[in-house]
């Protein structure tokens, strides 16, 4: 019975979703034109791994939760309920809109159900931090190595986006995800895990292999606001030894939302100013979110559900944000699918993440305020908690959790290492 016991520990859980990840973009990558490199596999065999690898992930989660047996406290629960609040949101959105179909869908249960049985399993044993290395760790070089070898036009990419960068005039590279930009999100992410190790003089030689990966990775995407909020979470990191109080930790933290986070926003004066069209309009967000804004009346008060939200050509007519199933940002998704609710169960969720955040860092780990700003940044002009349910009719979305739901589950560790940390540190007082 004790060789079965490694499945109810959260490694398991994130080891599975690792190598399901590799599979279901390897499947996709698959699909693309074989004139760019893919062998025109067909969308339905792509579509049924993307089905089997959500419930083999849903079955592992189900496991785990079955063998874990020790008591549960409720005041334990607040911070995977904070997670799963815009699910929760979603589903009252779904009963009230008639979605029901969509609404028992397997992905909505993961989404919703995993922060509970991460954050619960985590409170008797940290997923060590070994665990937890090695997965950055092979998702730092795995990125790296398909880049790579996209930018050399070995391996296609899963979405054409043509933007001059370092290493080429052609189309980004997509790594282990789904488009540009979430590589370089995650590719922030690892980079700091390796930087805040490295400052810790932890699993040193490791720490270097992942920061170059990342950080070539990162130029390779070639994302001026991932590159840009590295940059201001590196001086934040440095200096997190001198961060003693919360006084001064709130100042960080306020530094590195509002310059790392914000910085894309200043650019929208900047672009007016000078006639640059993509810089004033945020490459087209501002467009979308000008299009919510006038259409909010329609989202009040429970929203439209997911069936129902931005159909083909809601906010234009034609040309490719005609086909966008989001208005790139996540606070407005969750408004025009579940409204009010969904807008507020978003805006808790930072709230209180930026909280744990500052208490970390009041206590020497700047990485739950690293991965926290990126979140926010990804979310304000992304929609990496964006659920991609596969199997809608007429819709582009087929994706599911493995769009980037794997860096959220990974957020959710980082914050628990975080708090597990507080905890020692207000311990270590009492006894002295």
């Amino acid at each position: 019975m004790r060789r079965y016991l490694s499945v109810s520990t959260p490694a398991f859980s994130l080891w599975t979703f690792v190598v399901l990840q590799h599979l279901v973009v390897a499947t996709f990558l698959l699909t693309r034109n074989p004139n760019r490199g893919g062998i025109g596999l067909s969308m339905d065999i792509y579509l049924a791994v993307v089905g089997a690898a959500t419930l083999v992930l849903a079955i592992f989660l189900a496991i785990q939760l079955v063998l874990y047996n020790k008591a549960v406290k409720v005041e334990s629960l607040l911070i995977p309920f904070i997670f799963s609040l815009p699910m929760l949101a979603l589903y009252v959105a779904m009963f009230i809109n008639d979605d029901l179909k969509t609404a028992l869908g397997l992905t909505f249960l993961i989404i919703f159900i995993a922060p509970y049985i991460l954050w619960i399993s985590n409170q008797d044993s940290i997923l060590t931090e070994r665990h937890f290395n090695s997965i950055i760790f092979v998702l730092a070089i795995s990125s790296f190595v398909i880049s790579l070898l996209q930018i050399l036009e070995i391996l296609p990419v899963a979405q054409l986006n043509v933007r001059e960068s370092i290493a080429s005039d052609g189309n980004r590279p997509t790594g282990l995800f789904f488009n540009a930009f979430a590589l370089s999100t995650a590719a922030v992410m690892t980079y700091l895990v390796g930087l805040n190790n490295l400052l810790a003089k932890n699993r040193v030689w490791q720490s270097l292999v992942i920061i170059t990966t990342s950080l070539v990775t990162l130029l390779l995407a070639a994302t001026r606001t991932s590159i840009f909020l590295a940059a201001i979470l590196t001086i934040v990191f440095l200096l997190q030894s001198k961060v003693a109080n919360y006084a001064r930790a709130t100042l960080a933290s306020a530094f590195a939302i509002l310059v790392g986070v914000g910085a894309p926003f200043l650019s929208i004066p900047v672009g007016i100013t000078r006639g640059n069209e993509d810089w004033a309009t945020l490459n087209g967000r501002t467009t979308l979110w000008s299009c919510v804004i006038e259409k909010s009346e329609q989202f009040i008060p429970f929203g439209v559900g997911v069936d129902a939200a931005f159909p083909q050509g809601f906010c234009v007519s034609e040309g490719w944000f005609s086909r966008l199933r989001h208005p790139e940002n996540m606070f407005l998704l969750s408004f025009v699918e579940a409204g009010f609710l969904g807008l507020v169960s978003y805006i808790l969720l930072f709230v209180v993440t930026i909280w744990l955040s500052i208490r970390a860092l009041k206590n020497g780990y700047a990485l739950s305020l690293g991965f926290t700003a990126t979140f926010l940044m990804s979310s304000s002009i992304y929609v990496s908690m964006f659920h991609y349910v596969p199997f809608l009719t007429n819709r582009t979305a087929d994706r599911g959790v493995f769009n980037f739901y794997l860096f959220v589950f990974l957020w959710l560790i980082v914050l628990a290492i975080g708090e597990y940390r507080v905890k020692n540190a207000i311990a270590k007082k009492k006894l002295d």
